[in-house]
C-alpha cells in the first residue's frame, strides 16, 4: 500500500507542474484534431447495448433439455437494443444554436466543421484522353475492387479546418503557401515527403491504365530491392511498398540474403489488396515459370548423340548426376571410365563442369542418360589381334566373386579366372589363394570378343617355368 501511495503522490505532484499540464493539453488537442468529436444525424447508445449483453452473460445460462439445440440470441438482442436506443439529432437546430454564440462552445473548440453529405465532383481539365473524374475516385471501380469487397474511401479531398492556427500546429509548409482562394488546394505528404500513390493515380498524375495493367495482366516487373528484413525483401515502387517473403524469394541455402540489397530482380504480383494495404510479390513464381520454359525447350530439342556441357551436382558409388541447366542427367560409372574398378570420385568432383553426350533419351518419363566425353575410345575395339588364346600374361587381381576372380589385362580390359582355374587344390573361395592388387601370371584359355569376355587360367601354369605369383 505504501508504494501505491507514493506513486499516486508523484503523479499528483507532476500534474501540478505547468510543463505537464501543457503536455496534456497538447496531447488532447492533437488527439481531437485527428479524431474529432462527431455529432451525426442518427446515433445509437452503444453503452446500453454492451450492458445488456454483458448482463445476460453474467446471469448465467438457462437450463435446457439435453439433446436439443437452442439459439443464442446475441445478434437479436443487439439489434433490439440498437432499435430501442437509436436517437435522431436535429442538426439544423444544433447549427443555429452554435452560430448564435454566447454558449461557450466556440471558446472550447479550435474549429467547427459541417458536412452536408454532398459529393464534390471534380474532373481533370485535360480532356485529350477523354473526361476523367478525379473525385470521387473511380480507380478502385476500374480495378474491380469495389465489387470484390476490397473497397476503400473514394474521396481524396478533405476540407481544411477553418482555424489557421490549428492548421499551422498540425502541418509544416514544405513548399508554397496556404491556400488563399477557393480554387487552391494543399498537397499533403508524409514525414518522408511521400504522397500516396492512390492519390496520384486518382488525380491522373500517374496513368490509371498503367495501374490496371500491373494488377490485372499479371505482368512481370523488374525492380531494385530497397530493403531487407528477417522476413523477406521490400521493394519501393512509385509510392507503394511491395513485400516479397523469404519463401517466395527464390533464394537458395547457399546464398546470403544480405547480398540481395540493391539487386535488381524480376517478380510478379500475386496479391494486391488496398484495405488493409497488402501488396505481395513473388520472385519464385517468375523463376519457376522460366525454369518450366527451359525444361520444355530442353525436352523438345533433346536427342541421342547430342553434346551438352554440365555441372556435376552429386557423386555416388554407381555414378554421378550432372546438371544440364534445365534438367539433371545420370552419368553411370560405366559411362565415366572403362576401368570399372576406379571409383567415380577419383575422376570427377562435385561442381566440376564437364562435357557429356546423351546416350539414351526418355521424353515420356523425362529421363536422360549420359556418357562422359573424356571416357575415351572403347579399349575392347583394339583387343582383336592383340590378345590370343594360349597367350601368357601378367595380370592384376581387381575383384573377388564367389565363383572366381576378375583380373585386369590393361585399363578397361578384364578377364575371369574361374574358381576351378585358380589352383590345383580344391578351394571354396578365391580369397584362399589370391588377394586384391596381387599380380600373377595367367593363360588365356577362351575369348568371346563380341560379348567382351576373356577367360584365363592360373592353374595351368602351376609347376611350370611360367608360374608367377607376386
Amino acid at each position: 500500500m505504501e508504494e501505491v501511495i507514493k506513486i499516486i503522490g508523484i503523479a499528483l505532484i507532476l500534474s501540478l507542474s505547468t510543463g505537464v499540464q501543457n503536455y496534456i493539453k497538447q496531447v488532447q488537442e492533437d488527439t481531437l484534431s485527428s479524431y474529432p468529436i462527431q455529432i451525426q444525424e442518427t446515433t445509437v447508445d452503444l453503452t446500453s447495448m454492451m450492458e445488456r449483453v454483458m448482463g445476460e452473460m453474467a446471469e448465467g445460462e438457462e437450463t435446457h433439455e439435453d439433446g436439443k439445440i437452442y439459439s443464442n440470441n446475441i445478434m437479436t438482442d443487439m439489434l433490439t437494443v440498437l432499435a430501442d436506443k437509436k436517437q435522431t439529432n436535429n442538426l439544423e437546430e444544433l447549427k443555429k444554436y452554435i452560430d448564435e454564440g454566447n454558449n461557450g462552445i466556440s471558446d472550447n473548440a479550435n474549429a467547427i466543421k459541417y458536412d452536408y453529405n454532398l459529393n464534390l465532383n471534380l474532373y481533370r481539365t485535360d480532356t485529350s484522353n477523354g473526361i476523367v473524374k478525379v473525385n470521387p475516385s473511380t480507380v478502385m471501380e476500374k480495378l474491380g475492387m469495389q465489387q470484390s469487397g476490397m473497397a476503400m474511401g473514394s474521396d481524396c479531398f478533405t476540407e481544411l479546418l477553418d482555424n489557421q492556427e490549428l492548421n499551422d500546429s498540425q502541418y509544416d509548409v514544405v513548399a508554397g503557401n496556404w491556400p488563399q482562394n477557393y480554387n487552391e488546394v494543399v498537397l499533403i505528404v508524409d514525414e518522408n515527403n511521400k504522397i500516396s500513390d492512390y492519390t496520384l493515380y486518382t488525380l491522373g498524375i500517374k496513368d490509371q491504365k498503367e495501374l490496371e495493367e500491373k494488377f490485372k495482366n499479371n505482368e512481370v516487373l523488374e525492380e531494385r530491392i530497397t530493403e531487407i528484413t528477417d522476413k523477406g525483401f521490400i521493394i519501393s515502387k512509385e509510392g507503394y511498398n511491395i513485400f516479397i517473403p523469404i519463401s517466395l524469394s527464390g533464394i537458395t541455402r547457399s546464398e546470403n540474403i544480405k547480398d540481395y540489397k540493391d539487386k535488381v530482380v524480376r517478380f510478379r504480383l500475386i496479391e494486391c489488396k488496398f484495405r488493409p494495404r497488402r501488396i505481395i510479390g513473388s520472385i519464385k513464381a517468375v523463376l519457376d515459370e522460366e525454369k518450366n520454359k527451359k525444361i520444355d525447350k530442353f525436352w523438345n530439342e533433346a536427342e541421342v548423340g547430342k553434346k551438352y556441357k554440365g555441372k556435376v551436382t552429386s557423386i555416388s558409388t554407381y555414378g554421378a548426376f550432372v546438371d544440364l541447366g534445365a534438367v539433371q542427367g545420370l552419368l553411370h560409372i560405366s559411362e565415366i571410365t572403362w576401368n570399372r574398378n576406379t571409383p567415380p570420385n577419383e575422376i570427377l568432383k562435385v561442381g566440376q563442369v564437364i562435357d557429356v553426350i546423351a546416350i539414351d533419351v526418355d521424353k515420356e518419363n523425362k529421363r536422360i542418360k549420359l556418357s562422359y566425353a573424356e571416357k575415351g575410345p572403347d579399349p575392347w575395339k583394339s583387343v582383336e589381334g592383340k590378345y590370343n588364346i594360349n597367350d601368357i600374361l601378367t595380370v592384376k587381381v581387381v575383384k573377388m566373386m564367389p565363383f572366381g576372380a576378375f583380373v585386369e589385362l590393361e585399363p578397361g580390359i578384364e578377364g575371369l579366372v574361374h574358381l576351378s582355374q585358380i589352383c590345383e587344390r580344391k578351394i571354396t573361395k578365391p580369397e584362399e589363394e589370391l588377394r586384391i592388387g596381387q599380380k600373377v601370371n595367367a593363360k588365356i584359355i577362351d575369348m568371346d570378343l563380341e560379348n567382351k569376355r576373356i577367360e584365363l587360367s592360373i592353374r595351368e601354369l602351376e609347376n611350370t617355368s611360367n608360374e608367377y605369383k607376386e
